[in-house]
Formats: C-alpha cells, structure tokens, sequence
C-alpha cells in the first residue's frame, strides 16, 4: 500500500515583472523598467529553525532489506533489533540498525506533517518517530538522567494501542493483527523496540551531562511528525 499526500507549506510568491520594449523607426525611444522577482522566505520555524520546501521527508533505508522472508504482522515488518531487551526482534548482521535509524531521521522528519509510505518498514519508522516524540513530552529541562531512565522506562512497559485499536492513532495506514497470537506477537516486537528506542534516546540526550538533558533535543518537544501522537 502506497499513500502518497504532497507536502504543503504556505509560501507566498509575489512575481512582478514589467518589461516595456518599444522599437520605433523613428528617433523616440522608451524607456524598459523591469522590478525583480520577490520571494518571501520560508516560514520562521520557532528557536529560528528553519526547513526547505522542496526536500522530501527521509524513508527507512531498510526498504530494500525486505523480502518475502521479512515477518510482519498486518503491514508492518518486524526489523531485527541490536538490544539486550528479551523479545521476538532477530539480531541484525549489522550494527546499524532501525533502532539508530529512527534516532538518526527523528529530528528531520519531525519537520513533516505528510510522509508517503514505500513500504512495511517505513511503517516501523512511522511508529519510532512518534514514540521519540511521545519520550520528549515526558522530559523537562531539570529531569536529570536517573530520574529519566525510570519516567521512559515505565513508559516504555505502559499498556500501548494496537494497529486496530481504536485509541490507535494511525489505523488508516496500519493494518491490525489477524489473529490473537499476531497481537501478541506484534506487542512484544514493540515493548522491546520501545524499551530500546528509549535507552539510546536518553544516552544522546544526556550524552554531555548526566543532570541536565540537552535543549537542543527538548527543542522538539512540542513537534508531531505527520501532526499525530501515540
């Protein structure tokens, strides 16, 4: 399934041009005036970021890695996972993983309020990037690492929705488990993609001060990646 909707901003283009050429075989001649074109620049992101509105959103790398062996349950792959976290994910043949990717894309793709879906593994990504965003929201300025690793942990195990769910967020996009042992599956795939995903944030967050998180990642905070939340 493919769902493709364009990226839309609000950028006011104001194009005046004048240009007056007149050829007279007589000795009149008048004057060309011609004003330059007028762009407004992109819209003033708040802390003065700022993002191009030509530059795609960033899909998951691991799309090309999906095969008919890749298992998935409804249309979302379940990616090996690099973890020390018990749990159904295989272990990756490289370090990389859809782990680091998802910290990696977070911060551009937060930018975005539309995405077009490639395939099962950008449905992983999907979930990944509001996850990190739903980490954010529990974080403060003054939270120090200790306090943070217990509020993300609990988070983390807390009772979450389901593709199929109703207080699931994203079921246009998500097709739900067909059978209890899919759902079950599919939830021990997430708790432990969860309880990864949270470690590795909180060690980039506090990678320069164990009391004091980085402001440039509370910064986005208040963003939603396709304007939706888990």
């Amino acid at each position: 399934m493919s769902l493709t909707i364009q990226q839309s901003f609000s950028t006011d283009c104001s194009n005046s041009t004048s240009n007056s050429n007149s050829t007279s075989n007589s000795n009149s001649t008048s004057n060309s005036n011609s004003n330059p074109t007028s762009i407004s620049t992109p819209p003033t992101e708040p802390n003065h970021l700022f993002y191009s509105t030509t530059m795609p959103a960033y899909h998951s790398t691991f799309l090309g890695e999906e095969s008919l062996d890749t298992r998935t349950v409804g249309n979302l792959s379940l990616l090996p996972i690099r973890t020390k976290y018990r749990g159904p994910a295989f272990e990756p043949d490289q370090d990389y993983d859809i782990v680091e990717e998802t910290l990696d894309l977070f911060r551009a793709n937060s930018f975005f309020k539309n995405f077009e879906i490639k395939g099962n593994a950008d449905r992983v990504l999907i979930y990944g990037i509001l996850y990190v965003s739903d980490c954010l929201s529990k974080l403060n300025k003054t939270m120090p690492h200790r306090e943070a690793t217990r509020v993300l942990n609990n988070l983390s195990l807390d009772n979450f929705a389901l593709p199929g769910d109703i207080n699931f967020p994203l079921n246009s996009l998500y097709l739900p488990p067909k059978t209890k042992a899919d759902a079950e599956l599919l939830r021990s795939y997430l708790s432990q993609f969860r309880q990864e995903l949270a470690e590795r944030l909180l060690a980039r967050i506090y990678q320069d001060d164990e009391n004091v998180p980085s402001k440039f990642w509370l910064s986005f905070t208040k963003r939603k990646f396709m304007n939706k939340s888990l």
